[in-house]
């Protein structure tokens, strides 16, 4: 799993993360898909996946795009992105064939107070 790092969020705030997968590209690789999860790393929150918003693939600068929002205050979080990767096939293949495969970028994310 490749990690990421992001700021804390405050309680009240919505924010979209940018998510660099170029890593995981590579040369002539295309990303096919994102999905993401949410689980609590540390504190209690019965609805963790409720801080994920829109979660989608920005292919012109190879970055996942994720909507946070909300989530429980002091609450840390381990949100997990799934990404679907067609790389193209060695030359020793043939027919045109693309290799898919998954790979995983990983965040922690602290809910913070808002300011008073």
């Amino acid at each position: 799993m490749l990690r990421a790092q992001v700021a804390p969020k405050l309680v009240g705030e919505t924010r979209i993360e940018q998510i660099d997968l170029s890593a995981l590209v590579g040369f002539g690789g295309q990303v096919t898909g994102v999905v993401a999860t949410c689980a609590v790393y540390s504190g209690v929150d019965l609805n963790p996946s409720a801080i994920l918003g829109n979660v989608y693939y920005d292919g012109t600068y190879n970055r996942a795009l994720v909507t946070l929002t909300g989530g429980v205050l002091g609450c840390v979080y381990q949100v997990t992105l799934t990404v679907s990767v067609s790389l193209p096939a060695p030359a020793s293949y043939t027919g045109g064939v693309t290799l898919p495969t998954t790979a995983t970028v990983g965040f922690f994310l602290a809910i913070t107070p808002d300011f008073i």
